[in-house]
């Protein structure tokens, strides 16, 4: 019978294998919300583009 060499198969996961923790995934998710929220707040909807008018006020109100 021949000798067969395997590597054994690596118990521990890589970082970039790993999966983010429940804290960290939380954070992403409000962080991502509040920017869509953001972005939809301070975009003109007729233009597609930044009010700056809007966004001061948007970012004033956020200040608040």
């Amino acid at each position: 019978m021949p000798f067969v060499a395997h590597s054994a198969p690596s118990i521990r996961s890589t970082p970039a294998e790993s999966k983010p923790s429940l804290l960290v995934r939380s954070a992403r998710t409000i962080i991502q919300a509040r920017t869509r929220m953001y972005l939809e707040a301070i975009t003109d909807p007729t233009t597609g583009r930044i009010d700056p008018e809007l966004e001061q006020r948007v970012l004033h109100l956020m200040a608040l």
